[in-house]
């Protein structure tokens, strides 16, 4: 799989660092995942992007809610 994709502005946010410094996992889901997807003239499958995040200690321990990225 080409990778490329992450360095256009749509997929800006992972190289932030207060993002980064909370990721544990990130892993490509979807039609790409399962090898389902197409690329055509006429159709070219989306990325579906699926991660896990820490929660901050502040966050923990005040229960505020975490940073949402979609």
């Amino acid at each position: 799989m080409n990778f490329e994709f992450l360095n256009t502005e749509e997929y800006a946010f992972l190289k932030q660092p207060e993002f980064q410094k909370y990721l544990m996992l990130l892993t490509i889901g979807g039609s790409h995942a399962y090898g389902m997807n197409v690329d055509t003239p006429e159709h070219t499958s989306d990325i579906d992007l699926r991660g896990i995040l820490f929660h901050s200690k502040e966050e923990i321990l005040r229960m505020e809610p975490c940073m949402m990225y979609r």
